[in-house]
C-alpha cells in the first residue's frame, strides 16, 4: 500500500510539472542545466570559476523569493498563508538561507573549490530548486511517501543527469576522433598531393635536361658541318 502511494505520488509531480504554473517555473532551470552540462562536456579543459559558483547559487535566492511570492498570493489570506501552510513556508526559508549562505561562501572563496564545485553545481542547485518548486506547489498531504516520493524523484534525476553528461562525453570524444581521423586522412592526402607534384617535378626536369642536351647536341653538330666548310674553302 505504501510502495503504491509512492508510485503514485511520483506520477503526481511528474504531471505536475507538466502544469501550466510549474511548468514555466521549472523551463528555464531544465534548460539552464542542459544547455551547462552539454557546454562543460564540450569544452572539458575549460575550467569552472568562482563566478560561475556564485551565479549559481543565486539561483536559489531568486526561486525561494519567487515562492514565497507564490504563496503569498494563495488566496486572499496575504501573509497568514505562510503560518497557515507552515512546511512550505519553512521549506521556502531553508532554501532561501541556504542560497544566501552559499552565496556568501562563493562570494569570498571561503569552502574548498572541489567541495564548492559539487555544492554549487548547475545540476544540484538546480535539482534543488525544481524539488522545492514541485512541494510548495502540490496539494499533497505532508506525510512520508510525499516526502518520499520527492527524495526518490530527486536521486533519479540526478542519476540521469550525470547518465546524460557520461553520454555527451562518450558523443564528444567520438567526434573529437572523427576530427582528428580527418585531419590525418588530410595530412596523407596532402603528401600524396606533394608527392605527385614532386614527381611531375622531377620528370618535367628531366624531361628539359634531355631536350637542352639534344639541343647542346645539335648546336656542336651545326658547328662542326660549319667548321668542315670553312675548312674546305681555305683549301
Amino acid at each position: 500500500m505504501a510502495l503504491q502511494e509512492i508510485y503514485d505520488n511520483l506520477w503526481y509531480f511528474v504531471d505536475l510539472t507538466t502544469r501550466s504554473g510549474v511548468f514555466w517555473a521549472v523551463l528555464p532551470l531544465l534548460i539552464v542545466t542542459i544547455l551547462t552540462v552539454i557546454y562543460y562536456r564540450r569544452n572539458r579543459s575549460e575550467k569552472v570559476g568562482w563566478d560561475s559558483y556564485f551565479t549559481n547559487s543565486l539561483i536559489l535566492v531568486f526561486v525561494s523569493v519567487d515562492l514565497l511570492r507564490y504563496v503569498y498570493t494563495l488566496g486572499i489570506a496575504g501573509a497568514i498563508n505562510y503560518i497557515d501552510n507552515p512546511l512550505k513556508s519553512f521549506a521556502i526559508i531553508f532554501l532561501l538561507i541556504f542560497g544566501l549562505f552559499v552565496s556568501r561562501l562563493n562570494f569570498s572563496h571561503l569552502l574548498p573549490e572541489k567541495l564548492t564545485s559539487y555544492i554549487s553545481s548547475p545540476i544540484m542547485v538546480n535539482l534543488v530548486a525544481y524539488i522545492i518548486i514541485l512541494y510548495v506547489n502540490s496539494t499533497l498531504d505532508n506525510t512520508w511517501e510525499m516526502f518520499s516520493a520527492l527524495l526518490i524523484l530527486f536521486v533519479v534525476l540526478i542519476v540521469a543527469l550525470n547518465f546524460i553528461r557520461v553520454l555527451f562525453d562518450k558523443l564528444f570524444d567520438y567526434l573529437k576522433r572523427m576530427k582528428r581521423r580527418e585531419k590525418i586522412s588530410d595530412v596523407k592526402e596532402e603528401r600524396f598531393e606533394i608527392e605527385e607534384l614532386k614527381r611531375e617535378l622531377k620528370y618535367r626536369e628531366n624531361k628539359m635536361k634531355k631536350y637542352e642536351f639534344k639541343e647542346v647536341d645539335k648546336e656542336r653538330k651545326d658547328d662542326l658541318k660549319i667548321e668542315r666548310i670553312i675548312r674546305k674553302k681555305r683549301r
